[in-house]
């Protein structure tokens, strides 16, 4: 059973917005609002899945960085080494 339930819209602007896009459209404003909302709400959905993918596709690059990272780790030993010679005076 389909209920209707009226739409008020109490704000000039909108109500002024939403009839003008329901006379360029041809629609009515019922189905220029269902358009409308169902455009935006694709949208805002389309845009959660592209951050989605970014944050993940920065976690990967993240995650292949702190890998290479841990391959450079050296001892405490190798990095005296490095920096002091065999009679302990720095290179």
């Amino acid at each position: 059973m389909y209920m209707s339930m009226a739409l008020h819209l109490a704000d000039p602007e909108t109500d002024q917005l939403v009839r003008e896009l329901a006379r360029e459209t041809g629609e009515t404003l019922t189905v220029a609002v269902n358009r409308a909302v169902k455009e935006r709400l694709d949208r805002l959905s389309a845009k959660s899945r592209v951050d989605r993918e970014r944050f993940v596709a920065e976690l990967t690059r993240i995650a292949s960085s702190a890998k290479g990272l841990r391959k450079l780790k050296k001892t405490s030993r190798e990095l005296i080494d490095e920096l002091y010679d065999e009679d302990g005076l720095p290179r």
